[in-house]
């Protein structure tokens, strides 16, 4: 029997990366669907997107937070993110928040207000009170994990809750909650090589590549079964695929919301 690109997902499994297995599964049933660079890059205002194409159960912070150099890129964010430098940078869009919390909650000039509601979806979140992030790198030498089969790089995101006050110039925000969640992007846009796979494991690199079957009817009967034969797998393998069969949904990420209550609240003064 051959291996083809579909039996990707049962390797995953074999290699206890069930959460990549989970999220290419959802790709191959989903009805062919391309996500545009706007959309990949948060041009498109995420409210925008319809439910079906955002999966917002099946990461969670806790299974992120276990992986090292995620775990690494996280305790940088939460913990540079008031700096003086990232705070300044953020005062623009902070300013773009308040004012549109207020317009959007009816809230009266001149009068306090709660800003940022961190139990919210992150689709809401994320267009009301996230200010900052950092994002992920995939490195040569990084490991061969779930965090790779499922994710590869994403953005971790901030959001801020707090008390504003309104102020002649602007508003004085007293931040005393912070929420961080990660947001990526399941598609296949550009190049990029994503490993060697064969029905007992997956490789960074071999030579010389062999490209994978899409279509076990017109695969070598024993190619991958017998030999063990790694396949070159890149974003193309799952352009072609989509296009022969109709199938193959792109989508967004969600994970949940690590929330957590700042022992000493950060105060801003947000000029308007």
């Amino acid at each position: 029997m051959p291996f083809t690109l579909r039996d990707i997902p049962a390797t995953m499994r074999l290699r206890k990366m069930e959460t990549g297995a989970a999220l290419m599964d959802r790709w191959f049933k989903g009805k062919a669907w391309t996500m545009s660079p706007h959309e990949k890059n948060g041009d498109t205002p995420i409210t925008a997107i319809t439910g079906d194409k955002i999966d917002d159960t099946t990461i969670k912070m806790k299974w992120v937070l276990q992986f090292g150099r995620i775990a690494a890129v996280h305790f940088h964010l939460l913990n540079s993110w008031s700096s003086p430098t990232r705070l300044a940078a953020s005062q623009p869009r902070l300013a773009q928040l308040l004012q549109l919390w207020t317009k959007t909650n009816g809230i009266a000039a001149g009068a306090p207000f709660r800003f940022g509601d961190l139990g919210q979806p992150v689709r809401i979140i994320e267009t009301t009170c996230q200010i900052n992030f950092d994002v992920t790198t995939l490195g040569v030498f990084d490991a061969l994990d779930d965090f790779f089969a499922a994710i590869g790089r994403c953005s971790l995101k901030l959001a801020v809750s707090g008390m504003a006050q309104p102020t002649a110039g602007g508003y004085t925000l007293t931040i005393d909650e912070v929420g961080t969640y990660l947001r990526d992007t399941y598609d296949f846009i550009g190049d990029q090589e994503l490993g060697y796979w064969s029905r007992y494991g997956v490789e960074k690199f071999l030579f010389p590549p062999i490209k994978i079957p899409l279509d076990p009817a017109k695969a070598d009967n024993d190619g991958g079964w017998d030999r063990g034969t790694f396949y070159e797998v890149n974003n193309g393998s799952f352009r072609a695929y989509r296009t022969e069969f109709g199938q193959g949904a792109d989508f967004f990420i969600h994970s949940d919301v690590k929330r957590a209550t700042l022992a000493q609240p950060v105060v801003v003064e947000v000029k308007i």
